[in-house]
């Protein structure tokens, strides 16, 4: 399983203005097209994602990393950043996100504390030996 190490941080506000400003301009520049593609509005929408991602995960705690399919979470859960799906890394069965935080709760934390819990168990065996 590869590991990802491009550790994400929180975008700043002049990142966000200036993806607005793009995603703006190339509304005006192509109003009276058909399609103008998405590439500023994909790149706007993205940064204000990933906002709210390392708002809930904050990198001081968790280890939020890039992915292709959106970011990584410790090593263990991607969640894409457009869809609000996650998938155990690995597998290959996507799930939908309510929130960021209820998936933080019901999953991240709740592996956590069974690895402390596991961690605390063995070292329990150990000292018994």
């Amino acid at each position: 399983m590869k590991t990802y190490d491009r550790v994400l941080s929180m975008p700043t506000e002049k990142e966000l203005l200036k993806a607005e400003i793009a995603y703006k301009q190339d509304i005006l520049d192509t109003w009276h097209k058909d399609q103008s593609g998405d590439g500023p509005w994909r790149r706007y929408r993205n940064l204000l994602m990933l906002k709210e991602i390392l708002s809930v995960f904050p990198p001081d705690q968790y280890r939020v990393c890039g992915h292709p399919a959106g970011v990584i979470i410790d090593n263990k859960w991607i969640v894409t950043l457009l869809s609000k799906k996650w998938r155990v890394n690995g597998k290959n069965k996507w799930y939908r996100l309510k929130s960021f935080e209820e998936f933080r709760d019901r999953f991240v934390n709740k592996s956590k504390e069974q690895k402390a819990l596991n961690h605390l168990d063995q070292d329990e065996q150990t000292h018994s030996d």
